[in-house]
Parts: C-alpha cells; sequence; structure tokens
C-alpha cells in the first residue's frame, strides 16, 4: 500500500501543470431603455451594468439626432442610469436616436459600450385637453370636438399663458366621451393645472365613472386625494388656493402618489387594477347631474398617461406654463 501510494504521488509531481484560467472579462455595459417625456429637457438613459462615472458624466459622449445638443450628463445612484439635459426641449411623441462613444463600465468591464444607435421616442399623454382663448376644448389638435361636452356654463379665463376655463362651483365643467384611452389598465398619471378660489366642501378636479368610481383627483374641506376604487387611496394637505398649482397623481401598480408642483407630497401602498367604465371622464364636476359637487376657480391643460410618469418627468411638466 505505501508503495502504491509512493508511485501515485511521484505520478502526480511529474504530471504538467495546468495553467490558472483568467477570469472571463465582464460584459459591457448596454442601453436597456431611453426614457423622454415631450416637453422636458430630461432624457434618462438606462444601462444594464454600472459605468465608469468619469466617461458617463462627459456629455460629449452622446449624441442624439434630429438637431438635440446634450448640455451635460450625470450618473444617478447606483451607476446605471444616466440623466441628460438636452436643448432644443424634444417634442411631444417625437423619434431620436442615441449613439454614444468612448463610454466605460465600471472595471472590471473595460470594454467600451456599444455605440450603436438606440431608437427611442418622447411619451405623449394618452388624453390630453387643454382650452384656447374662446373657452373651447382642444383635444388631439381639434377645438370643440364632438367628444366634449360643456356643463353648465364654463368661461375662458387668460390667467396663464395659455388660456383656462373659469369654474363658477355651481354646474360648470366639461364631460369627455368615454373612450379606450381613459381606460387605463394598468398604470397611469393624471395632470392637470389647477387655480382654486377655495377648497370648501367637495372640489372636484377629475373623475372617471359614476361618483369617481374608476378613478378620481379631487379636494375636500382642503385634503387632496386620489382615489383608485378597489386598488387604494393617498391624500394629502391641499395646496393654499388663490394662486396655480400643477398636481400630478401616479399609479405604477405598486404604490399611489401625489405631487403637488413637482414634489412629492403623499405615498399610499396599493395594488390591482382599476376598474373599466363607460362613463364619460369629467373636469371641474364629479356627476353629470347638475346638484353634484363642482369646481370653483380654473383648471387647465387636464393630461393622462399611460404610464407611471417618473417623478423628475412630473418635475419638469410642473415647471412648464401650460399651452399646446
Amino acid at each position: 500500500m505505501k508503495w502504491n501510494a509512493a508511485l501515485a504521488l511521484a505520478a502526480a509531481l511529474a504530471a504538467p501543470a495546468v495553467a490558472a484560467q483568467a477570469p472571463a472579462e465582464a460584459k459591457a455595459p448596454e442601453v436597456l431603455n431611453v426614457w423622454a417625456i415631450g416637453g422636458s429637457s430630461l432624457v434618462r438613459i438606462i444601462f444594464s451594468a454600472p459605468l465608469y462615472k468619469a466617461t458617463a458624466e462627459n456629455a460629449a459622449n452622446y449624441h442624439i439626432e434630429p438637431d438635440l445638443t446634450v448640455l451635460s450628463a450625470k450618473v444617478r445612484p447606483g451607476g446605471r442610469a444616466v440623466d441628460l439635459q438636452v436643448t432644443p426641449v424634444p417634442g411631444v411623441d417625437q423619434f431620436y436616436s442615441l449613439s454614444t462613444e468612448r463610454l466605460k463600465g465600471r472595471p472590471p468591464a473595460s470594454a467600451p459600450v456599444s455605440g450603436e444607435g438606440t431608437t427611442f421616442s418622447t411619451l405623449a399623454p394618452a388624453f390630453r385637453m387643454w382650452f384656447n382663448s374662446r373657452g373651447e376644448a382642444v383635444v388631439g389638435g381639434y377645438a370643440a370636438p364632438a367628444s366634449v361636452k360643456a356643463l353648465g356654463a364654463p368661461k375662458p379665463s387668460g390667467s396663464l399663458a395659455a388660456p383656462s376655463l373659469a369654474l363658477s362651483g355651481k354646474a360648470d365643467g366639461m364631460a369627455v366621451r368615454n373612450s379606450a384611452e381613459l381606460n387605463p389598465s394598468n398604470a397611469f398619471t393624471l395632470t392637470a393645472w389647477v387655480r382654486a378660489r377655495d377648497w370648501s366642501g367637495d372640489r372636484p378636479i377629475v373623475s372617471k365613472g359614476r361618483d369617481g368610481s374608476q378613478y378620481s383627483l379631487t379636494v375636500h374641506d382642503s385634503i387632496l386625494a386620489f382615489r383608485v376604487p378597489g386598488v387604494g387611496e393617498v391624500r394629502v394637505k391641499a395646496p393654499a388656493p388663490g394662486s396655480f398649482r400643477h398636481l400630478a397623481a401616479s399609479y405604477d401598480g405598486l404604490a399611489l402618489r401625489l405631487y403637488v408642483d413637482g414634489s412629492l407630497r403623499g405615498t399610499a401602498a396599493a395594488k390591482g387594477k382599476p376598474r373599466i367604465t363607460s362613463d364619460p371622464l369629467l373636469v371641474g364636476r364629479s356627476t353629470l347631474a347638475p346638484a353634484g359637487a363642482a369646481f370653483r376657480g380654473e383648471i387647465s391643460d387636464v393630461r393622462l398617461y399611460a404610464v407611471a410618469v417618473i417623478p423628475d418627468h412630473i418635475r419638469a411638466l410642473a415647471d412648464r406654463a401650460t399651452g399646446n
């Protein structure tokens, strides 16, 4: 036994040494997604792996066609996302091509990021309604479309750079005929510019479904609420009346969020899918019946996005004046 063991040891020592295998080089990061929204100068790029900061924050390493100039680049915490500031502001529902050069991943992923073009489009609202100087609703580029009906006697107002709609708080409002664009099946975002004369009692801003049974953005006695029945509700203190404020409410499948002037004011856990109804979308009213609650003040630029708009883009929307 000892002799056999000695022979085995000798054979092992005589065998040629096997070289240690060098670790494979990590794969270079790839562009996974590009987030942009019409009317915002922010373009966010999502990569598959963290980037080397020195290359990622060089604005000259990014090119967007047609006709966008990258002014700055900032790596977000974690290193997988880069925020670009561009000029001019991208248009709504426009297509662009992003290419990069000299970008590298964090070590050991030293290979350069592929510079091939990535096509992306700016996010456009599924529905948008603003108002012209005659107080007519403009939807899809058409003034006073048949799909929109005035309730009561709303009047035009020139309080903003773009006109808004003045509502008396009695029976005034707008009703928009039901359509697929108004019935989000999962995530969505509502936004509007409002100037309230007061927040006493019930002051509906946007609602759909009988008494808001599908979704609603309302104020009751100075409490701003975003409700999606069967999904959840989030409530915060309403902003002081008397001046124009940008309100936004979003649902991403996990939480409801409320924003005032681009700042997050409240979050509530939520789950489920919003109900679908055949009811019209109401602006400034909670019901078609004249005796229902009504908004008192001015409303402008009502939008519905079929996604949960990211906070930075909501902030950008709040920074811009309303208009077409």
